[in-house]
């Protein structure tokens, strides 16, 4: 660095590769008080303008090493705003087949932390990628289509029953939120998402994109967007009651017990986020009476007698030499009646298995040791 007062050097700095010699084919660049270099090395270093101290360093990197004489893709910048520098894979004259994997990628310009990137080579002949109301517009040399990456419009659904439902029943929430950016109406797109393109969140952004736009993989962990669910009840109250999250497919769901009669306004808000503005819409639910509730005493049990005392009966009228014909229609007629099916039982038919059990059994003890009796 030389003083334009003086020119006198002020500083140097430690050597670069030296591919970076060649980065006088596309220049450097200035912001922020910082010196950007980087071009054929593939290689993104930021210096202190007014020290030379080399603040961070970020490598373009060749990730099937396709770049036969660099393990880095060289690069192009294209811009520095909103405190973000803008780079990308750029060759005057590329291998063909084009190298795979090369990013247009965008950097923090004071830490030069990656924010993101996206699958891009450019061509060198065809310009940089610009950037106007906050719309970055470039040529993809993979596809060689013109690409408008910024944030996107969305819309949202919500519906409920159409039906009344009872107070104090569950009623679920369901809905969509798509993302409504013009190129999904682009027949390609509709036509493998006649649902709409599922609205995601920021962090899976960069593979979903591709996957809708560059015929990449869908990627197999996508999340949805949060999804504010309001209510006003029948008496205009105002409650935030929850948060639903839609899934990879744009769909979200929320349940919830309505609490008084009449009807509800019901509100669904995506806020927004860094990638999509936000949307919101509304429904309407309508609750009528509780369901009355039928009180059913508890069953309490078996009420007739005792084994006991159903062989006792049996026995006190048998013949001294009953056949077990009589012995079992003895025992039928001491046992109780099943009651009408418009009673609640006393008893159940297990009950009554069981004492016919017991009973039989009581009955031989007891018509055992009778007949021993008489015998001695």
């Amino acid at each position: 660095g030389f003083s334009l007062d003086t020119g006198n050097l002020i500083w140097t700095t430690t050597p670069e590769p030296y591919l970076s010699v060649y980065d006088k084919w596309y220049g450097n660049c200035y912001g922020y008080g910082n010196f950007y270099t980087g071009r054929a090395s593939g290689q993104v270093n930021c210096y202190d303008l007014e020290t030379g101290n080399r603040l961070w360093t970020y490598d373009v990197k060749d990730p099937y090493a396709e770049i036969l004489w660099s393990n880095n893709f060289p690069i192009e910048f294209h811009f520095i705003a909103d405190g973000k520098v803008v780079v990308s894979y750029g060759e005057h004259s590329p291998i063909n087949p084009t190298g795979r994997g090369a990013p247009l990628v965008v950097l923090n310009a004071t830490t030069g932390e990656e924010i993101w990137k996206l699958s891009w080579f450019n061509n060198w002949w065809g310009g940089v990628v610009m950037i106007g109301d906050s719309i970055m517009v470039g040529m993809n040399g993979y596809d060689n289509r013109l690409y408008a990456i910024g944030k996107g419009p969305t819309a949202i659904t919500a519906e409920t029953t159409n039906e009344v439902i009872p107070r104090y029943t569950g009623v679920s929430i369901k809905g969509t939120v798509t993302d409504i950016a013009p190129g999904t109406k682009d027949f390609a797109v509709a036509a493998r998402f006649p649902n709409g393109v599922p609205a995601v969140a920021d962090e899976y952004m960069t593979d979903w994109m591709q996957y809708v736009y560059m015929q990449y993989q869908r990627p197999t962990d996508t999340m949805g967007v949060p999804v504010r669910i309001q209510v006003v009840d029948p008496a205009g109250a105002y409650a935030w009651i929850g948060t639903a999250t839609s899934d990879a497919y744009g769909n979200y769901e929320y349940s919830f017990i309505p609490q008084m009669e009449g009807t509800y306004t019901i509100i669904a808000t995506f806020i927004g986020s860094k990638a999509y503005w936000g949307s919101q819409t509304t429904t309407y639910l309508t609750v009528g009476p509780a369901t009355p509730t039928v009180s059913i005493p508890p069953y309490p049990g078996y009420q007739g007698p005792s084994a006991q005392e159903v062989a006792n009966r049996v026995i006190a009228n048998l013949p001294a030499d009953a056949t077990p014909e009589q012995i079992s229609q003895a025992v039928i007629n001491q046992m109780p009646e099943y009651p009408e099916p418009t009673e609640i039982p006393e008893y159940t038919t297990i009950d009554l298995v069981i004492i016919v059990a017991l009973v039989a059994v009581a009955i031989l003890v007891v018509f055992t040791l009778y007949k021993v009796s008489k015998i001695t």
